[in-house]
């Protein structure tokens, strides 16, 4: 009995070892893309802060870079480019589209990929009479 013991585990161990080769193999080489169809840059950080400020304030990419904010404030944020949020704090480039985070709970991100050059200055909306802004300035690859 010990041998037939023996025997029956060999093959699972060899089915075992071939499923783990099998899904440690290496992908096709492909450029990663996000749902824009672009391939995926660089991801850089900017914090919101407990002080109502974007750190860095000022942020520079190249196209298909994306920015992640991440929450780091006790009280929940937005990320907000909306010409109809602020007028005169809110600017994007001409055929930029606008985008809105929604409420960002403490701790929580938000990212967004930048497909046009430009200059996009957005706010938060969650503080009401706090102008906290910030700049996210892309350039051509």
């Amino acid at each position: 009995m010990a041998s037939t013991t023996q025997r029956l585990r060999v093959p699972a161990l060899g089915v075992a070892l071939a499923l783990a080769l099998t899904s440690c193999s290496t992908p096709p080489a492909r450029p990663a893309t996000t749902p824009t169809g672009i391939p995926l840059g660089i991801v850089h950080a900017v914090r919101m802060t407990a002080t109502n400020a974007f750190e860095p304030q000022e942020v520079r990419i190249r196209v298909g870079d994306a920015v992640e904010w991440r929450n780091l404030s006790p009280t929940a944020q937005t990320v907000t480019a909306l010409r109809s949020a602020s007028p005169l704090l809110v600017t994007l480039p001409t055929r930029a589209t606008e985008f809105d985070s929604g409420r960002i709970a403490a701790g929580g991100t938000y990212t967004y990929q930048f497909a046009i050059a430009g200059r996009y200055q957005y706010i938060s909306i969650a503080n009401a009479g706090v102008d906290m802004v910030g700049t996210v300035f892309v350039v051509e690859r």
